[in-house]
């Protein structure tokens, strides 16, 4: 997630988390976004790619419902007024995590230590490999292999296949062992053929017409058993 005209030898960018009511999340979205200053960043609400059954499409969701995510080089500070300058526009409350018991009273504690908005490293990791420019969670796409294992041969899921935990085929969903605030991490997850990905290998199962795979290496082992 880097913004159009960032420079990193003259400006270090950062993460920051807001909350609010989901139901008003777009909207804040829209307000935050159409005043903030050109150049310093960006605010966004990450979302996830999924496949609609009912329409037979991809479609978007948010990733963390309620949480909008600001990345910019405005310290806490500088952060703090631009909110406060734009929260009577926005028909919901809007909270600065992290940034101290004082902020009920209109001041956030700059002396707290623990008052902290910004990601971890790891949780910056995360978002940076997980979602694409426009802040998207793209789907992705990998086989499984005859012993179960996952490989993931497209999308974001390819930096985290080691935490993997489950996968929902039907539904074209993994859960991994992992989580981000209080959040349960999912991703989009369509499991292909291992034909599809190497159509020369002999030992990759076979597709029938119905999608059903054939281990053909298995049924001729049973065959001669037979």
């Amino acid at each position: 997630m880097i913004p159009a005209g960032k420079n990193m030898s003259e400006r270090k960018f950062h993460y920051s988390v807001l909350f609010t009511r989901t139901e008003q999340q777009t909207k804040a979205l829209h307000i935050l976004s159409e005043a903030f200053p050109a150049g310093r960043g960006r605010v966004f609400l990450p979302m996830r790619e999924y496949y609609r059954r009912d329409r037979k499409e991809n479609d978007t969701k948010p990733l963390f419902p309620g949480y909008l995510f600001v990345y910019s080089d405005m310290d806490r500070q500088e952060l703090h007024e631009f909110l406060a300058g734009q929260r009577e526009k926005i028909p919901s409350f809007l909270r600065e995590l992290g940034l101290g018991r004082k902020e009920l009273s209109g001041e956030p504690d700059w002396e707290n230590e623990n008052a902290v908005a910004d990601l971890t490293d790891d949780e910056c990791r995360f978002l940076d490999l997980m979602l694409d420019e426009k802040g998207i969670q793209r789907l992705s796409a990998g086989y499984r292999e005859n012993s179960g294992n996952i490989v993931v041969m497209e999308g974001p899921l390819r930096e985290f296949a080691q935490k993997i935990v489950r996968v929902d085929r039907h539904e074209r969903l993994a859960y991994l062992n992992l989580r981000f605030r209080e959040f349960d991490v999912m991703a989009g997850l369509e499991i292909k053929p291992k034909k599809h990905y190497f159509p020369d290998d002999e030992n990759a199962p076979a597709v029938l017409s119905d999608g059903t795979e054939v281990d053909i290496q298995e049924l001729k082992k049973r065959m001669t058993e037979g």
